[in-house]
């Protein structure tokens, strides 16, 4: 690096245990000492130079603690001759992970694309909200909640079609589980629930089920599937199970839901919820696609196994309230999220978030990815390595006439949106 706009480089050293940072110069081949700078931290990392403030001068950055459990810090200073001097409270937090939440209209022709941040500050802080535009800028929410169990699920709506954005999300402080709707132009809820100690939020989805012109909340608390009308702020219907959800899918007035080794079909009359029928089945991801020419949807169940690297897919025709099992694919490729091509209406494909490579055996021989596949379930094209894991359901799919294909990922390391 060069710190003082001579002819020669300068040496920048980060010590990994004490967290000193030093600066040292060649002369007559002999290093010797410019400045040194102690912290209170330690795991000196990615040292750089760059003018993050825009005034017109490098500044010299690095993080600290990435290799303890404290929390990780980004730290900056202006450089001097002899000397560094480290910014007070830069205005930066280290976003952990990102959930694809969908895209919605903030305000008037403005839409952007929404994720959800489960946690931030490398867990030390809660939940965020950020809205990208197709350029790439951003901004980022103040924190919305502690989220303290990394509740992740979050999906975009305007429940009563005010032509302004909603996201429905976990709302969790400390050890109390809740959900809400929040707008997004000004962050403040239309609705949130009782939070509630004996509460686990899980998937979250946006559904008018029953049929009033507003979308519903629909989500699974722990065991337990519940239904809100968010526009009068009551609870539609419930149902419990034996074991934790893992997910569900909406089909009209009919919910599918699956848990532990067992998928249900249940189904809603005005208040009450009444399970029709039930198949022994364990899937991770449910979805709603038209695999064939007729008009009628299929439910696809993926049983994926991250640690084999494996995945099932299953395929059941709806028939009377009931499920019958029509095809069944293997892939040597464990899936972290589906999304239905919507080009079409009828023999749909879909796109696969997707592992190549067994972790467990080294991380340097995995690979992540995105994956078109055909109604056989065949691949038509894998994109390049995706920076991180992908998102447990972190993939999403749109289409118009007017902007065609859209593609949107969530990663533990980056936020993607592809068209």
């Amino acid at each position: 690096m060069n710190l003082d706009n001579d002819a020669a480089d300068e040496l920048v050293v980060g010590e990994c245990q004490s967290g000193e940072v030093h600066a040292y110069k060649l002369t007559s081949n002999e290093l010797s000492q410019i400045w040194s700078q102690y912290t209170p931290h330690s795991s000196v990392s990615s040292l750089t130079v760059g003018d993050s403030d825009n005034d017109g001068e490098d500044e010299l950055h690095w993080g600290v603690d990435t290799m303890t459990t404290a929390e990780d810090r980004l730290l900056v200073a202006d450089i001097g001759i002899n000397t560094i001097d480290i910014k007070q409270n830069p205005s930066t937090v280290q976003l952990d992970s990102f959930s694809s939440a969908g895209w919605s209209t903030i305000t008037d022709n403005d839409e952007k694309a929404v994720f959800f941040v489960p946690q931030t500050a490398n867990g030390y802080q809660g939940s965020r909200i950020l809205t990208m535009a197709t350029d790439g800028s951003y901004q980022l929410s103040e924190q919305i909640s502690s989220n303290w169990n990394r509740s992740f699920h979050a999906v975009t709506t305007d429940y009563n079609h005010d032509g302004f954005g909603d996201l429905l999300l976990p709302t969790t402080e400390y050890y109390d589980g809740g959900v809400g709707v929040l707008q997004l132009f000004d962050y403040s809820f239309h609705w949130q629930s009782t939070i509630s100690s004996q509460s686990d939020i899980g998937a979250i989805k946006a559904f008018d089920i029953n049929q009033d012109g507003f979308e519903d909340a629909i989500y699974a608390d722990g065991k337990t599937l519940k239904i809100v009308n968010i526009n009068d702020q009551s609870l539609i219907a419930q149902y419990s199970f034996e074991s934790n959800i893992t997910d569900f899918a909406i089909n009209e007035k009919t919910v599918i839901v699956a848990r532990n080794n067992t998928v249900s079909l249940l189904t809603l009359n005005t208040s009450s919820l009444s399970e029709q029928s039930f198949i022994n089945q364990n899937c991770q991801y449910l979805t709603l696609i038209n695999l064939d020419s007729d008009t009628q949807q299929e439910l696809m169940c993926i049983n994926t196994d991250h640690y084999e690297n494996n995945s099932n897919i299953y395929t059941y025709e709806i028939a009377n309230l009931t499920l019958i099992e029509k095809d069944t694919r293997a892939i040597k490729r464990s899936i972290f999220g589906i999304a239905i091509d919507e080009t079409t209406s009828s023999n749909q494909g879909y796109f696969v978030a997707v592992q190549v490579g067994e972790a467990y055996y080294s991380e340097e021989d995995t690979g992540y990815h995105i994956e078109k596949h055909d109604v056989n379930s065949n691949v038509i094209w894998r994109s390049p390595s995706l920076i991180g894991e992908p998102s447990e359901q972190g993939l999403k799919a749109r289409y118009s006439t007017a902007k065609g294909l859209q593609l949107m990922l969530s990663t533990n390391k980056a936020m993607y949106l592809i068209n």
